[in-house]
């Protein structure tokens, strides 16, 4: 399951960075968190993103390397905030996401099991590019070897001032990570522009990388229609993900005339291409339907959300989950609905939480458990969720699920309504109303801390 981990900062809240995850542009996430009602300062910028294979792993890893400088906060926001540096965020990502996760770009690389270390040492140092840089994956894999990052540019570097195109590759990541070599953005530029040259050498992924580079602005002068120049090379010859970000700049007009049609064209070849990220995206299209461009049509969407949920993307499993619980697109379904929403819980998918506690209470889909109701309620509103938030006080306040306890009730009450939810509110008002008077209730209501 690709998708990014991205880094959010906020001027009003100097020193922090939030960390997260997501199978969607993490714009859209700093767009969302923006416009909701996260009792957060606004706005939020995009400071850093990076595609890996395994988000959600990725930023396990990265929240467990930084838990000494995990920002508490008196509720549960404090999850994904750090008092770190921009620069120790950036680099922890990097590091993690090259150390557990790395995608293999070239397959034939690794078909090295029947060579040994020692014959491609020897071709190596004789000035043969091909083993140079087979012997700069093994070392960068630890395969047959233990993993060296600076012999692995070293023999990269090799390979690359040869123009052996997989080497200038391997050579710009490295630069771009930090791993062997200090981090160096226009360096990683350098080498992938000498692998991407369309004459000489057409490496794809280095064309992709060259867009996104363009696009971001890193390691040379920010410059969208030369991302779109790039992608479109890549794309045309078939790179899914180049598709995919040249779908996008078409959407946003972005370097190029927006052009709707254009980009439903070019996110379908990498949804058909096995990008699982245009597979999620290309069924919010036909769930919602494009204007001018796309009828909307549910059973189509179901069936890019399911390859897409096939392939554990957190998303489709919960939009999957949604649409048998509604029957839109499929036959409506309560046990396939809870199927769905369990496998997007259990990959941290806050409002899949909500809902899989909600059907463990109400008993749909699954025999009715108000302690499992309470797990995954608990689970949802540590992650903010304010439906789960208001949910649990009830639990609470009724002793559903766990012992009664009005302090606790008010307690999620209050954050529930603190976030906007109406319903808590609403509960807050009345119980002040019932301890301390109608007037008092009125004034803490009018005070706007509610």
């Amino acid at each position: 399951m690709k998708g990014w981990v991205y880094v959010l900062t906020n001027r009003e809240m100097p020193g922090l960075a939030k960390i997260g995850y997501s199978t969607r542009d993490p714009a859209t996430r700093a767009e969302e968190l923006a416009r909701g009602t996260t009792g957060l300062p606004r706005p939020f910028t995009l400071s850093y993103e990076a595609l890996v294979n395994d988000p959600s792993l990725v930023e396990k890893e990265v929240h467990s390397i930084l838990e000494e400088y995990r920002k508490e906060f008196q509720d549960s926001r404090s999850r994904e905030w750090f008092r770190i540096s921009l620069e120790k965020a950036i680099q922890t990502i990097k590091s993690v996401a090259n150390e557990i996760l790395r995608e293999d770009i070239n397959p034939d690389i690794d078909e090295q099991d029947e060579i040994s270390y020692d014959e491609y040492l020897r071709a190596a140092e004789q000035g043969d590019a091909k083993a140079q840089t087979m012997l700069g994956s093994m070392y960068e894999k630890g395969q047959g070897i233990s993993k060296d990052y600076q012999e692995a540019f070293k023999w990269y570097l090799k390979a690359a001032e040869q123009n052996d195109a997989e080497a200038q590759f391997r050579l710009g990541s490295m630069y771009e990570d930090g791993r062997g070599v200090a981090q160096n953005d226009k360096e990683a530029f350098k080498w992938y522009l000498d692998a991407a040259n369309v004459e000489r050498q057409d490496h794809l992924e280095a064309q992709f990388k060259l867009g996104l580079m363009y696009e971001k602005g890193r390691g040379v002068r920010q410059d969208s229609e030369e991302a779109v120049n790039w992608y479109r090379r890549a794309a045309g010859k078939g790179n899914a993900e180049a598709q995919f970000r040249l779908g996008l700049m078409y959407k946003r007009g972005q370097g190029i005339t927006r052009d709707d049609q254009e980009a439903i064209n070019w996110i379908h070849k990498s949804a058909e291409g096995g990008y699982i990220i245009a597979q999620v995206h290309l069924g919010r299209s036909y769930e919602n339907g494009v204007e001018q461009v796309l009828r909307r049509n549910v059973k189509t969407a179901f069936r890019w959300y399911l390859k897409a949920a096939e392939q554990n993307d957190a998303e489709a499993q919960f939009r999957l989950g949604s649409m048998y619980e509604d029957g839109r697109g499929v036959v409506q379904n309560d046990k396939e609905a809870f199927k769905w929403y369990l496998k997007a819980a259990e990959q941290g998918n806050a409002e899949a939480q909500c809902l899989i506690g909600w059907m463990y209470e109400d008993g749909r889909g699954v025999s009715r458990d108000y302690q499992e109701a309470f797990k995954w309620y608990l689970k949802a509103a540590e992650q903010n969720d304010a439906e789960a938030q208001f949910r649990l006080g009830s639990m609470y306040e009724d002793g559903r699920g766990v012992a009664q306890n009005d302090k606790e009730a008010f307690k999620w009450y209050l954050k529930a309504a603190k976030q906007g939810d109406a319903d808590a509110k609403d509960k807050i008002f009345k119980i002040i109303k019932e301890q301390s008077g109608f007037l008092a209730a009125l004034k803490y209501r009018l005070s706007g801390k509610v």
